[in-house]
């Protein structure tokens, strides 16, 4: 069995693959849609969407969505008027 199969078929695999959903903006040589290996050090956030809508990961989703949020409801709170 050769180290391919090993790691497809190896229940504790430390990689994964994954397809850009966006263009990243600090590494040039990758662009949405390509496929990449990252090591797990290489790795600051992940998302694994399900088709009911859920999701697992998407930590820096959850962030922005919050500070998006409190920033909507502190400009209707001072009247939008910016």
């Amino acid at each position: 069995m050769d180290t391919e199969e090993k790691i497809k078929g190896h229940p504790e695999r430390k990689d994964a693959a994954g397809i850009l959903a966006v263009d990243p903006i600090t590494i040039k040589k990758h662009k949405k849609g390509d496929e990449i290996t990252p090591q797990p050090e290489e790795v600051i956030d992940w998302v694994i969407p399900s088709r009911d809508g859920s999701r697992k990961g998407g930590f820096t989703i959850d962030v922005i969505e919050k500070r998006r949020v409190e920033a909507n409801k502190s400009e209707q709170g001072s009247g939008g008027n910016g």
